[in-house]
């Protein structure tokens, strides 16, 4: 693997001179039999001489994609990328593949996008300065719609007065060769003005139908509303300063946005009038509380912990981990906290109730450790922290029993 002679070296290139490209591919075995998913010629690889292609790494890697049917188990459709990835976003029509590059001195993205056609085709790349971070919610730095994807990406400056810089690209498929260009860009000669004050960074990102949502935090929380009516034009329609930040924003209806973040070391939830694009509001915030002097809530950094359930057009009903510890004890708590969304529609008539939490500490003898999911099934309410099982009742969390 690490050759110390010329002999050494003269035997890798002979081993890989006598490969066929089919070599490389991978094999499937069913029952015994061996079945290869995808050809050579399904096989997509980068042109090196391309202006956004990657630097040629040492360990190459292969991306597989394929399409099963789920009632027969059989292979649909196959295709393969000759370059690594390391993220990827779907919707109903496209591919998007993601990878983050680092060879220039900072960080870049490079998509991909394929068609959800016959054989996969590629449609084109595009290579943009800035990373998309966010760690396991940077995926809502992506959206597609209309034909076109937007995205945020972020860029660290050698600016001591400003370190960072976010910039929001809108792309489509170029018509004249396998591309993405980039049709709207922010900020921009037109529209200066930056997305963020200086050195704030970049934490709840949110696309929803022409608008997107983005929060910055040093140390307000600036929620910015942008206007994607016009692809070729996104601009800053209104703004909203307040206290904390929200890392994980989750649409309640048309005209109320609602964030998951911090606020003084404690987990907070906040409700935001958008109606007017141009002027948001906040309809309120509450801290995930009181009784302690630090917490958080997994669903910041993971959508998976968060549960959301549309019960009526009129009654929402949530589920939301927080984790911390307890005030003069300093003894670790995980509760999940219940709340229930009257008039979400309505900013004006919108009200928040909570039948509590359910609580469990180290001191019941549960591990709790591990990543955090709930659901909501009626009025039974099911919670599970890693290997354990907590279930209760809507109305009586207080009375959460271990599920054996």
């Amino acid at each position: 693997y690490y050759p110390a002679s010329q002999d050494e070296i003269d035997q890798n290139q002979n081993l890989l001179a006598a490969l066929e490209p089919a070599d490389f591919l991978p094999v499937i075995e069913r029952d015994g039999e061996v079945l290869t998913p995808v050809t050579y010629d399904q096989c997509y690889a980068i042109n090196p001489e391309d202006d956004a292609a990657p630097e040629a790494r040492g360990n190459p890697i292969l991306t597989l994609v394929l399409q099963i049917d789920p009632d027969s188990a059989e292979v649909i459709d196959a295709m393969c990328l000759l370059e690594s990835i390391d993220g990827v976003y779907l919707t109903t029509t496209s591919l998007y593949f993601t990878a983050g590059l680092y060879e220039i001195g900072e960080s870049e993205t490079l998509i991909h996008q394929f068609q959800l056609e016959d054989g996969l085709p590629y449609v084109g790349s595009n290579r943009l300065l800035g990373g998309l971070f966010l760690g396991d919610n940077r995926d809502y730095r992506l959206n597609a719609r209309g034909g076109t994807l937007r995205t945020v990406l972020t860029r660290w400056m050698d600016d001591v007065d400003d370190r960072i810089d976010h910039t929001l690209y809108v792309l489509e498929p170029a018509s004249d060769k396998p591309a993405l260009s980039i049709v709207g860009q922010l900020p921009n000669d037109q529209r200066p003005d930056e997305l963020g004050k200086p050195n704030e960074d970049l934490y709840g990102v949110r696309f929803i139908g022409d608008r997107g949502y983005l929060v910055t935090f040093e140390r307000t929380d600036p929620l910015y509303v942008i206007d994607l009516t016009d692809a070729s034009d996104p601009k800053i329609a209104g703004t909203l300063e307040i206290p904390g930040f929200s890392n994980f924003l989750h649409p309640v209806s048309e005209s109320v946005l609602m964030g998951i973040g911090q606020i003084d070391q404690l987990a907070k939830i906040e409700f935001f009038d958008v109606a007017d694009l141009t002027a948001p509001l906040s309809l309120g915030a509450i801290a995930l509380d009181s009784t302690m002097d630090y917490s958080y809530s997994p669903a910041e950094w993971n959508r998976k912990a968060f549960t959301y359930w549309r019960r009526a057009e009129d009654q929402h009903r949530m589920a939301i981990p927080v984790e911390g510890y307890l005030k003069d004890s300093w003894q670790w708590v995980s509760r999940l906290y219940l709340f229930e969304i009257n008039n979400p529609a309505d900013p004006a008539a919108l009200t928040l109730t909570t039948p509590g939490y359910l609580s469990v500490t180290e001191e019941d003898g549960l591990s709790l450790w591990g990543e955090q999911r709930s659901i909501l099934h009626e009025d039974a309410v099911f919670w599970v922290i890693g290997q354990e099982v907590i279930t209760s009742l809507w109305g009586n969390p207080r009375q959460a029993v271990r599920a054996e």
